[in-house]
């Protein structure tokens, strides 16, 4: 065989190996619902076997006991909170789909926006980010 063959079919083997290493690894992330539609013969009611494991899983949760004597412990009280305060930044453009350099850029936004609710009188406050 040449040496042009024996190239296409290393080639073709290692695409092979590559295809089956992916799909195994893919798998199916839609296993389990198969496996309840198929189990109790319908979507509704694999749903509502499916809700009934939500519930049974935060009963779970909700019943889980934390030791809270971590907040004495010494250790825990020597660390220290390093964290420093972001100061507010100036948002971006005004419209950032607006092209560069047009009148639009050069207004200065403000860097928090409110607006007043007249339904209920309450003040709304949206921070920049």
């Amino acid at each position: 065989m040449s040496g042009k063959g024996k190239k296409i079919i290393i080639t073709i083997l290692i695409l092979g190996i590559a295809f089956v290493t992916y799909l195994y690894f893919k798998g199916n992330n839609n296993e389990g619902v198969d496996l309840l539609v198929a189990n109790s013969g319908s979507p509704e009611q694999a749903a509502d076997i499916l809700g009934q494991e939500i519930v049974r899983a935060l009963n779970q949760i909700e019943a889980l006991q934390l030791d809270r004597g971590i907040f004495e412990d010494p250790v825990f009280l020597s660390l220290v909170d390093r964290s420093k305060e972001i100061p507010p930044e100036p948002v971006g453009r005004v419209n950032p789909f607006a092209p560069i350099g047009a009148s639009a850029d050069n207004a200065i936004p403000s860097t928090v926006e409110s607006s007043t609710n007249t339904d209920n009188g309450i003040l709304d406050e949206e921070p920049s980010l």
